[in-house]
């Protein structure tokens, strides 16, 4: 999906489980902003997308394709 269609697409609505776990994960980040600083957060955050891209590469039926190991 290009940069374009991916601004004009409708914001997808979250359903209350989803509302919580992001809730909980912006609570976490702010707990470690405040105890280890903002740059601790921003690699936590780093760390937190990275997890989950490759949870995403490795489930079954996914489309990406898992990063080669060298």
């Amino acid at each position: 999906m290009n940069a374009s269609r991916r601004r004009s697409a409708k914001r997808k609505e979250l359903t209350p489980a989803e509302q919580g776990k992001k809730e909980k994960n912006l609570a976490y980040l702010l707990i470690v902003a405040h105890d280890q600083g903002v740059p601790a957060a921003i690699e936590e955050l780093r760390r937190m997308r990275k997890e989950k891209r490759e949870k995403g590469r490795n489930s079954p039926g996914s489309s990406m394709t898992p990063r080669k190991s060298v």
